[in-house]
């Protein structure tokens, strides 16, 4: 879900648009990481640690993306020469 708003942003959406994508998308992972909590099925720490892990994992994917689309931009260019 994080990786939502990443991707929509380098749609069509507006300034507006991108900045209620990712409200609600923070929002809702939030909101799933309290249930979780609340109906006893984690504990606390188990909750954190997933949103680091899953931090680190998305913004480990976003640094691949842009790598992957400067070095295609790159080769793009060279072809067209």
């Amino acid at each position: 879900m994080p990786h939502l708003p990443f991707y929509c942003g380098d749609m069509s959406l507006k300034k507006r648009g991108r900045t209620t994508v990712i409200l609600i998308s923070i929002l809702m992972i939030l909101m799933i990481g309290i249930s979780r909590i609340y109906l006893g099925v984690h504990y606390p720490s188990d909750v954190v640690g997933a949103y680091f892990a899953s931090g680190f994992w998305f913004a480990f994917s976003v640094w691949i993306f842009q790598w992957y689309m400067e070095n295609r931009a790159k080769r793009v260019r060279s072809i067209e020469r």
